[in-house]
């Protein structure tokens, strides 16, 4: 009887903690973080990251350039709307994650070891080895996380701003220089 209450208490707990506000915004700014953080490294060096995507061969040269940018830069701001809870931060960065499994996935089938590109050139992980399927282990994570975010708005009827109205909100807010 008294082990019966301790895990209902436990597990009302867990549900308290999980349905929390705190921990959706906890979320939201880890994988947030994650991908700006990821997107700006590569910005910061496109031809570095332009290189590595060349390496996995899956792209004409002519492309690569391109792709090294979009992908960066998509990332970068998802990145930035999932911590600001800006409306389709989190699909895009589901969408991102899609890809980059998949691409893992191929990677690993083919037996690569090559950097993954997930940072940059000077991730430690990429130095030291080229783990594809450390990589591919922690986008599933990462895809857990966004999980978790898409079932905590559909739980509390959470709908995120949209771009519009987060510059609506700015401008109005702005005074003028007195």
């Amino acid at each position: 009887m008294q082990t019966d209450r301790k895990q209902a208490y436990v597990g009302s707990t867990v549900v308290k903690i999980l349905g929390s506000k705190n921990t959706y915004m906890a979320v939201r700014f880890i994988l947030g973080g994650i991908f700006l953080y990821s997107g700006v490294l590569k910005l910061s060096d496109l031809a570095a990251f332009a290189g590595v995507i060349e390496a996995w061969g899956m792209l004409p040269r002519q492309l690569t350039d391109m792709a090294a940018l979009v992908i960066a830069f998509t990332e970068a701001a998802a990145g930035a709307g999932l911590i600001l809870d800006i409306r389709a931060s989190l699909g895009t960065i589901t969408v991102l994650l899609v890809m980059f499994m998949a691409v893992l996935t191929y990677g690993i089938s083919m037996g690569y070891d090559i950097d993954c590109g997930c940072f940059s050139e000077s991730d430690p992980e990429a130095q030291a080895f080229h783990s594809l399927r450390q990589a591919l282990v922690r986008d599933l994570f990462m895809a857990g996380m966004a999980g978790f975010l898409y079932l905590w708005r559909r739980q509390k009827s959470h709908t995120p701003v949209s771009w519009n109205q987060l510059f609506t909100h700015f401008i109005q807010k702005r005074r003028p220089f007195s």
